[in-house]
């Protein structure tokens, strides 16, 4: 399990997709707290985690935009 930090005890955990990674998304099940999403990238280097009040739906959508800059692309050129 790659949750470090969201609380399992007042979510629901779902076992989801983002691209070809699968991915934890809790679902809360209180309306004030945000859901969250969390997933590593295709080489593990990288942990990527949302939190939104936003439905699953659109968190995915968002998750599957997400990029990784390679190391020589972001070195000295922002």
């Amino acid at each position: 399990s790659i949750s470090l930090f969201l609380e399992s005890d007042t979510s629901d955990v779902q076992i989801v997709r983002v691209g070809n990674i699968d991915a934890e998304f809790y679902l809360s099940s209180d309306p004030d707290k945000s859901n969250g999403l969390v997933w590593q990238s295709e080489d593990g280097n990288t942990f990527f985690c949302i939190t939104s009040t936003l439905p699953q739906d659109i968190m995915l959508r968002l998750a599957e935009s997400v990029q990784v800059r390679s190391e020589e692309r972001r070195v000295g050129k922002e």
